[in-house]
């Protein structure tokens, strides 16, 4: 990381960035090539980094994560405020962000969707929900078990 100034390390002030944010960028790569998707997401956060989503159960991310456990990537940011001192020509943002790679897993078990849906529930709507079997049986649950990351914040 360029500005080890902006560098996060802290738990808690992680935890601060990824509630701010809504997004998550992931990244794959299939024999086409590189694929990027935009998704909602949950997250939790105890000894390591655990990325929920969902999605349909076709289509090329579905196709790319049925093959087998893949590297992901993925971004995570926000923005807060614009700064500009055009006198002084300053021109920055406050911002957060997270990047970083680990592997994808899909998840199988009625109980562990559950739980994994309502992580993102939670995260986007503070809420959470018994889903319906029929819900859960059609849609597709994945989550990435981080590697590493890193974050920093302006």
């Amino acid at each position: 990381m360029r500005r080890k100034d902006r560098e996060v390390t802290d738990r808690e002030e992680i935890i601060e960035v990824l509630e701010k944010c809504k997004v998550c960028r992931l990244v794959f790569h299939d024999n086409l090539g590189t694929h990027i998707v935009p998704m909602s997401f949950g997250y939790e956060f105890k000894e390591n980094l655990t990325l929920y989503f969902h999605g349909a159960k076709s289509g090329r991310r579905a196709d790319i994560l049925l093959d087998k456990s893949t590297k992901v990537w993925f971004e995570i940011d926000y923005n807060d405020e614009f700064i500009a001192d055009v006198e002084k020509y300053f021109f920055t943002v406050k911002y957060g962000c997270i990047i970083g790679e680990g592997m994808s897993e899909i998840v199988e078990d009625a109980h562990d969707k559950q739980v994994a849906l309502n992580k993102i529930l939670q995260h986007q709507m503070n809420m959470n929900t018994e889903i319906p079997d029929r819900i859960l049986n059609n849609v597709m649950v994945f989550k990435i078990d981080v590697e590493n990351f890193s974050c920093k914040k302006n």
